[in-house]
């Protein structure tokens, strides 16, 4: 189960996430309960713009574990690109209550503050959530659009180039 979890990840880092959604499926077919399973595929289905599926693995997550600040991100996230902004804050919140270093949480916020336009707000929070997880590209494309609306045009094309180093090919 360790190997198909640890293939499972690589997929989603390579941009793979059909196959990464494979192979989630296939540890939870053997342990449904599966937490970091099901924190996978809620990722992975996040990637694919399919909040529904994410935000309901999250879901199982936080029916056995109230404390697992990813999975409430993870809702947080699915919640907030659905357009339930309210009740995303509301989970964002709750996981870093939980998590002071959850750096999904922090991601999905700043996208909040950009939309909102708190961009000062939104290029601190999205620069947080890049330093607590320097490989997760969606967090530099918050960056960089706070930084261009902040008029901070280098670091704007710092944050796309950097994008562009650790996106997998099928996210450029």
């Amino acid at each position: 189960n360790e190997k198909i979890l640890r293939q499972a990840r690589k997929d989603v880092r390579e941009g793979d996430y059909e196959k990464a959604i494979k192979d989630y499926t296939e540890l939870l077919e053997k342990e449904s309960r599966n937490i970091q399973a099901h924190l996978g595929i809620a990722l992975a289905y996040a990637k694919l713009l399919n909040f529904q599926k994410c935000y309901d693995h999250a879901n199982k997550v936080i029916e056995v574990d109230k404390g697992n600040a990813r999975a409430h991100a993870l809702a947080g996230l699915a919640l907030l690109r659905s357009g339930f902004v309210p009740s995303a804050v509301e989970r964002l919140v709750h996981s870093v209550t939980i998590n002071p270093k959850e750096a999904l949480a922090f991601g999905a916020a700043a996208e909040i503050d950009y939309y909102e336009g708190r961009a000062r707000d939104a290029h601190t929070k999205a620069l947080h959530a890049y330093n607590l997880d320097p490989e997760e590209p969606d967090y530099l494309v918050t960056l960089a659009r706070a930084s261009s609306r902040l008029e901070r045009f280098a670091d704007a094309a710092d944050a796309y180039e950097q994008f562009l180093r650790i996106a997998p090919q099928t996210d450029k």
